[in-house]
């Protein structure tokens, strides 16, 4: 039959796109195989379902807690796998960025001492239980945000922070401590 699509022509990231909701768990991963790891990043970035996207994630061997929320727009720079990791009862909002590597790539400023001792930076970002990342946010290596603690909408998150405070800013500033919630 010419002209007939079948589900053996369409490519898998095509399925996983648009037939998510008839696609069982184990369907998906054996999917995701046949995916390259920035094909997956982009259908986790994109995907509408909260759900699939969370699993194109846990695919790429990121760490997400159960009962977690993560949002369409989700950016992870780079290793994800080795440098994220979020908890359980966590929201992250739309168009969230972590940057778990931040260099000058092939630039011959790699090459100042300044910027080495500075500004080239590689690290993990952990996000603690309950705690809730605002839309555009930026998360950058090397940051802990604690349990229960709330990040601002377009903050840019450079310091860890600490449990149950909620910040906001460029630098993110801590602007009020929370009651403690275990």
């Amino acid at each position: 039959m010419a002209g007939k699509v079948t589900d053996n022509m369409m490519h898998p990231s095509m399925r996983l796109l648009f037939e998510w909701e008839s696609i069982s768990s184990d369907e998906m991963i054996n999917l995701t195989k046949k995916c390259s790891h920035k094909m997956i990043m982009w259908l986790a970035r994109i995907h509408s379902d909260n759900k699939t996207r969370e699993n194109l994630l846990r695919v790429l061997g990121i760490k997400i807690g159960k009962f977690t929320t993560i949002n369409a727009g989700i950016y992870i720079h780079d290793r994800p796998a080795e440098f994220l990791e979020i908890g359980e009862r966590c929201a992250i909002a739309d168009n969230v960025t972590f940057i778990t590597s931040s260099h000058p790539n092939m630039s011959k400023l790699s090459e100042i001492p300044v910027i080495v001792d500075r500004y080239i930076e590689e690290g993990k970002i952990v996000i603690e239980d309950d705690a809730w990342i605002g839309s555009r946010a930026i998360i950058f290596p090397n940051v802990v945000v604690g349990r229960g603690a709330i990040v601002g909408a377009g903050a840019i998150v450079k310091e860890s922070l600490p449990p149950h405070t909620v910040s906001c800013g460029q630098p993110a500033k801590i602007i009020r401590r929370l009651p403690n919630i275990d």
